[in-house]
């Protein structure tokens, strides 16, 4: 009892600072007015409100807008919702419809789409003022929901599930050696990913919080030789403000394959950090150190590292993110170790009508330290891949709404066994529950 006492006097503390919030936040062509607009329909006073909104001129996405606003008003919260969406679907940049959104759907219960319009908001609004906001609401939500549960279900269809060689004929590089086929070629196929994943959370003061986050999945093909299973974890120690976020912390993760030559354990630590230089650009930072160890030999077992870095931008109803990967192996064997340099590209963007997608880019080569057996040379690979998703607001199956991503992708490698083609496409859906 008094628990449930305690949550809603919290939920009600969180109102409190929305409608403050919202007192000045409308579209500046009609924030003059906004506080008296708020003032007229809280007290049951719609036609007046309706008169001074109208008296601003304001368009029909407004209008819906207003109408949001009364439904929310009058308790009807679903009714609000819907009505927000809407809005959004028309314009995707109308921020004060996503903060009513993201809202509303807490007053609902509706913590994980909260959290997601929240979170859309701290990356994207410009009012520093606002994000410190979002952050006290997206503490609530973690402590009125600090577990949550998630399942996906994807359908896979690829031209190279076994990242197999597009070249038929293995040609040594030494004197004397014979020519040979390649048995390990690319092998195209269809299958389902299962997938599980949970979250708890552990919040403590001034932003700070541990966050244990597990998921089990699994690849299932025609041909089993190709089926796969993993397991992760990551613990992270994180702290979030208007301005900046981090985290630290270790990770494992557990793969099982068919044919046990892939079965891999990976134990490792992790950071990552960004940080908000102005109202479009922020700053992000991401370090890894790990130790592979291949459970069917040797060969592959040794450290891995990895950083990447860059600058994400606010573009119209987008982000473009843009950076660069750092990525050094050393396994055993010499032939193996390598360094890795790549660039990157991403535009997400979504579009009124409710299409919202991303397409990247990376462009990158891998450089081996001593010369691969019967080759002649050191192992040498240029690498080039993209990246395109996509789901519709509009398009939905209940709960589930699918997402549709593909991957198309080109490695020249010098050494045949490991030049190939990639075009590879998932639609799938993830559920809370």
């Amino acid at each position: 009892m008094f628990g449930l006492m305690e949550q809603r006097a919290r939920l009600c503390a969180a109102v409190l600072i929305v409608l403050g919030a919202l007192s000045v936040l409308a579209r500046p062509a009609l924030a003059v007015s906004d506080r008296m607009l708020v003032t007229l329909i809280a007290n049951g006073q719609v036609e007046e409100a309706r008169a001074l909104f109208a008296s601003q001129g304001p368009t029909e996405t407004d209008w819906l807008f207003f109408e949001g606003r009364v439904a929310k008003a009058d308790g009807d919260f679903d009714r609000a919702i819907q009505v927000f969406r809407d809005v959004l679907l028309r314009d995707p940049s109308y921020l004060a419809a996503r903060r009513e959104l993201a809202h509303s759907l807490l007053l609902v219960g509706d913590y994980r789409a909260s959290a997601h319009h929240f979170r859309t908001l701290l990356r994207i609004d410009p009012s520093e003022e606002l994000r410190r906001g979002y952050v006290t609401f997206l503490d609530e939500i973690d402590r009125l929901r600090p577990f949550s549960l998630s399942g996906r279900f994807a359908i896979i269809s690829s031209t190279n599930i076994n990242r197999g060689s597009s070249q038929e004929r293995f040609q040594p590089g030494v004197p004397n050696a014979p020519s040979f086929d390649i048995t390990s070629q690319a092998e195209p196929g269809t299958g389902v990913e299962l997938g599980l994943a949970g979250r708890h959370l552990w919040r403590r003061d001034n932003g700070f919080r541990w966050t244990l986050d597990w998921d089990l999945s699994t690849r299932q093909f025609s041909d089993s030789s190709h089926n796969s299973f993993s397991a992760s974890t990551r613990l992270q120690y994180a702290r979030l403000s208007a301005q900046s976020r981090w985290s630290v912390g270790p990770f494992a993760h557990r793969l099982w394959t068919e044919n046990e030559q892939d079965d891999r354990l990976d134990l490792g630590v992790s950071f990552s950090t960004d940080r908000r230089l102005n109202a479009r650009n922020t700053l992000f930072l991401s370090v890894s150190g790990e130790q592979r160890d291949n459970l069917s030999g040797d060969a592959n077992d040794g450290p891995l590292y990895w950083m990447q870095f860059g600058l994400a931008r606010s573009v119209q109803d987008g982000v473009l993110t843009v950076g660069t990967r750092l990525i050094a192996h050393r396994p055993e064997r010499a032939h193996l170790q390598y360094d890795g340099q790549s660039v990157f590209a991403h535009i997400s963007r979504a579009w009124s009508g409710g299409l919202q997608g991303g397409i990247g880019i990376e462009l990158g080569q891998r450089s081996y330290a001593a010369l691969f057996p019967l080759a002649g040379v050191a192992r040498a690979d240029d690498y080039a891949q993209i990246n395109i998703s996509a789901h519709h607001e509009a398009i939905r199956f209940g709960r589930f709404m699918p997402t549709l991503r593909c991957t198309f992708g080109r490695t020249s490698s010098n050494v045949a066994f490991y030049d190939h083609d990639i075009e590879e496409c998932t639609i799938g859906v993830t559920t809370r529950f």
